[in-house]
């Protein structure tokens, strides 16, 4: 697994030149000092991008000074360079072909809001309501730089377990109960808050930025709900990751065929047992969809919390079972455990086609990992209250 996911520091910010030539001049004052403001900055380089050379188009407003990127191969072959080097790509934008060059080259994108937006961008893009929000937001992105939880190992494939937050509500500043608060609503409750939403958004993008493991990902899942009705917010952000990573299947990997009890109502004796994952492989199957096309494949699978991990172990299971290459886990939110110091691997062993209904699961065995906490990403949460300010 490349790197182990070792963050990147350096941000490469190209500006489309849409977003940078303004009539009234109180607002291009503004811009140009946010601009100056982010070039005093050394974890930003600044470009800006154009189908014409300056020669051709004329040069940029007095006050700025961006270096040129031509659009095309040019651009595309700086971003593919610069991502190579573990830096981080950031593109401004406010037209379509903005958001087609960041889905295809897998980079951050910032919605222009100072000048008019074309309707895929408003939709995919990080918004920046204006130029001073803009340079708060791209900090903010420049320090959303680790998961708060990670586990790695590599028997049988490659896999890798990761977590954006702290999910529990206790032992946090009010601020921190606030968002996760706020975030369960989302992902538990399907209460739509745009603005929370945005802001989960771009916390999740700005780490999966920040993490090159994510660019060799093909497929893109999201485990079952409890339910036979799929998770929908979960749905609505792996799609939004999926479009801005360059992923090509939007269908559904895993179909819930049978519902099944809530984890959080089963006891804990019962979730801690082996047989746990049994519930899920009697109501899960591989949809028929990927059937001989998961094979060495790197697969992504979001689901809204991790406790124990029971879920993704039925899942991790199943992929196995497909032939895929790596597999990585993100949940939003994890419930941490006092002294939770390890991951637990269970392995089963399966007979039939996972296909359909047909198959069963016995437990093998279990192996125990590391796992590692950052108490900076978990503080992070302090800032998204910040943040979701900052994107209206």
């Amino acid at each position: 697994m490349a790197s182990g996911g070792i963050p990147s520091r350096k941000q490469a910010v190209i500006f489309s030149r849409t977003c940078l030539i303004l009539e009234d001049e109180e607002k291009q004052a503004e811009l140009n000092q946010a601009i100056e403001t982010l070039k005093s900055n050394h974890e930003f380089d600044l470009y800006y991008t154009s189908h014409s050379s300056p020669e051709e188009s004329g040069a940029l407003p007095e006050g700025l000074q961006l270096s040129f990127l031509r659009r095309g191969s040019e651009l595309r072959g700086f971003i593919m360079n610069t991502s190579s080097r573990g830096e981080v790509v950031i593109i401004c934008g406010a037209v379509d072909k903005d958001l087609h060059v960041a889905s295809t080259t897998k980079s951050f994108l910032i919605a222009a809001g100072w000048v008019g937006l074309e309707p895929l961008v408003v939709k995919y893009g990080i918004p920046a309501p204006t130029p001073a929000k803009m340079t708060a937001i791209l900090q903010i992105v420049a320090n959303q730089t680790s998961w708060y939880y990670r586990c790695a190992f590599n028997d049988p494939v490659p896999t890798k377990v990761v977590s954006l937050c702290l999910a529990n509500t206790y032992t946090v500043s009010d601020d921190e109960k606030a968002m996760a608060e706020a975030f369960q609503a989302i992902l538990k409750d399907d209460n739509n808050n745009p603005v929370i939403k945005q802001a989960l958004i771009c916390h999740l993008m700005a780490a999966i930025a920040h993490d090159h493991d994510f660019r060799d990902v093909q497929n893109w899942a999201v485990a079952p709900s409890s339910s036979t009705n799929p998770p929908q917010s979960m749905e609505e952000l792996k799609e939004h990751v999926r479009y801005m990573m360059n992923g090509r299947k939007p269908d559904a990997i895993f179909s819930r065929y049978k519902a099944t009890s809530k984890s959080r109502f089963d006891g804990r004796d019962r979730r801690q047992s082996n047989d746990y994952c049994q519930k899920h492989f009697k109501s899960i199957h591989v949809s028929d969809k990927y059937r001989k096309k998961l094979k060495d494949r790197v697969v992504c699978v979001f689901d809204d919390y991790l406790t124990q991990g029971n879920t993704f172990e039925a899942l991790r299971n199943l992929l196995v079972e497909c032939q895929i290459k790596q597999i990585i886990f993100v949940s939003i939110g994890k419930f941490k455990t006092r002294y939770e110091t390890k991951y637990k691997q269970r392995s089963f062993s399966i007979n039939g086609d996972v296909y359909t209904e047909d198959y069963t699961a016995e437990f093998k065995s279990s192996v125990q990992h590391n796992v590692q906490f950052n108490a900076d990403a978990q503080r992070s949460l302090q800032h998204l209250k910040e943040l979701a300010n900052y994107l209206r």
